[in-house]
């Protein structure tokens, strides 16, 4: 979370490349580290596994520790300058922030310039309490970690269930990652490229993903099972990677941490409850098919959810537009939203 919030107060346009290439890397490893993880098992057993993996991390501080802030590039300057109204516009500014298209706006365009401070004062975290965005995008970051852990976590015992050799099971986890790899570097690049569908795409990923899951227990077959994996990856890959771009957008980049820190609280009875939801329907119902259909129904609703705020969204910039106000008005209200 951290690495990404950085990502977003140094990029603007490109946020969504920006962002995809750290979950990218994210998902190659997802891809490579089982292979290394069951060779180091086989060497040196599950505790010198760990042992290993424990001394890459430590010895990642001190790389951590060194990096410094990037400096910005000319070309970013000479965007950035005309634009801060909020440090003595002139009518120039104004034409200018006029010309600027609504994907590179931001909730606070004018503060986050005018001001170095990374976070967010108390007022303006607690604000996201009377924002509808917030409780849209709370809803839909929850169940989609959610959905995400707990598929990973289980695809392998319900390939085991369907039949699959234990071997053969472990692919899928293969599948998944491979699908996550593509959703977090090619669809954030074409959202890039093509800004309009940026939120559409959201939204309908969470659709791919329910269709996925609620066609996993009709399957059997490995192949069929390995494309179905595939799609649900890529939907998942897709969701986690853009939810940063999403609240930096509606919220603004400085509120980013406030908001995700208060999604990692609503997180954790939901993590807690995980074990217990996966007990009722494997345990005592004997099969994942119906925990399945249930993450599929869960991913449906946020389809439902977010489509329906991204339409609302739309339709009430299109209000406001209609109205003579001035752009720094326009901007003003969505501050307080």
């Amino acid at each position: 979370t951290s690495g990404a919030i950085y990502i977003l107060l140094f990029f603007d346009k490109y946020r969504s490349t920006a962002t995809s290439l750290m979950f990218g890397a994210w998902g190659v490893s997802a891809v490579i580290s089982q292979y290394v993880l069951s060779r180091l098992v086989d060497r040196y057993a599950l505790d010198g596994a760990m042992l290993i993996f424990g001394g890459v991390l430590m010895n990642s501080v001190p790389v951590v520790m060194l990096a410094k802030n990037p400096s910005t590039i000319g070309v970013l300057t000479r965007e950035i300058k005309p634009s801060h109204n909020g440090c003595g516009a002139t009518t120039s500014d104004a034409t200018v922030k006029e010309s600027l298209t609504l994907e590179q706006a931001t909730v606070f365009p004018d503060e986050e310039k005018c001001n170095t401070r990374e976070g967010a004062t108390l007022k303006q975290a607690l604000a996201l309490f009377i924002a509808p965005a917030f409780y849209v995008l709370l809803i839909t970051i929850v169940a989609g970690d959610y959905i995400c852990t707990e598929v990973t976590k289980t695809v392998v015992d319900y390939g085991i269930d369907k039949g699959m050799a234990l071997s053969t099971s472990k692919q899928l986890i293969t599948y998944f990652s491979v699908g996550q790899l593509i959703g977090r570097i090619a669809l954030p690049l074409m959202a890039d490229l093509l800004p309009i569908f940026r939120h559409p795409l959201y939204a309908f990923n969470f659709l791919a993903q329910s269709v996925g899951l609620m066609a996993i227990p009709h399957v059997s077959s490995f192949p069929v099972v390995a494309a179905v994996s595939l799609l649900v990856g890529m939907s998942q890959g897709y969701i986690l990677c853009m939810k940063y771009v999403l609240v930096a957008s509606y919220l603004g980049v400085r509120r980013t941490a406030a908001c995700f820190g208060f999604t990692g609280v609503i997180m954790i009875p939901v993590s807690a409850l995980g074990p217990l939801t996966v007990g009722l329907f494997r345990d005592a119902r004997g099969s994942y098919d119906n925990f399945y259909r249930m993450l599929g129904g869960i991913s449906f609703a946020c389809f439902a959810i977010f489509l329906g705020f991204h339409f609302w969204k739309v339709s009430q910039k299109k209000v406001d537009d209609s109205k003579p106000h001035s752009k720094e008005q326009r901007l003003t209200r969505r501050d307080k939203q």
